[in-house]
């Protein structure tokens, strides 16, 4: 997957890591990037706003989402049955023509496990979704928290710029 970006381990160009020119698709640097990914986001943003674009723009989650969507195919195809095919054998030697109908009944519960088995899957990649969900909720929060007791700690040092400024001109006079 790291084979895709022009620039790889270390930022150094791909055919300096070896792999030829033409492998390697053109893309935008990451700088290049930069600017529509950030363009998008508010310059205040509520807890449950940074939550959403988290959602939104996170890769493994959004992988996650698409995993749900495997599971339920899956659970789709384990349940159906399997349909009736026509057969057909043409002897030209012995002027015979056989035409059949063929028919797969399964015995011993197969398609009951065979649903248990995709349910099971479909269950586990969930709680696996909720799982990473809850993990990434609690980076977002971390990071918000961060992010507010940073802005407390900027404006606590420009009140004190400000009274040291205030100070300067009052010992000025």
């Amino acid at each position: 997957m790291a084979a895709a970006w022009p620039l790889l381990a270390c930022g150094y160009p791909a055919h300096a890591q070896g792999f030829p020119a033409h492998a390697v698709p053109a893309q935008a640097s990451y700088a290049e990037q930069a600017p529509s990914l950030t363009g998008a986001v508010p310059l205040s943003l509520s807890l449950d706003e940074a939550f959403r674009l988290a959602e939104e723009r996170n890769p493994d989650y959004r992988a996650a989402l698409l995993e749900r969507g495997l599971r339920e195919a899956d659970r789709l195809k384990a349940a159906v049955r399997y349909n009736p095919s026509v057969i057909s054998d043409n002897g030209t030697a012995e002027r015979t023509y056989r035409l059949g109908v063929e028919q797969t009944f399964e015995l011993g519960g197969k398609r009951k496990r065979r649903l248990a088995v995709a349910e099971a899957q479909r269950e586990a990649t969930e709680a696996d979704l909720a799982a990473r969900r809850l993990d990434l909720r609690a980076e977002v929060r971390r990071a918000y928290v961060g992010l507010y007791a940073v802005q407390r700690e900027a404006a606590a040092f420009a009140s004190l710029v400000d009274t040291a400024d205030r100070l300067y001109r009052v010992a000025q006079k």
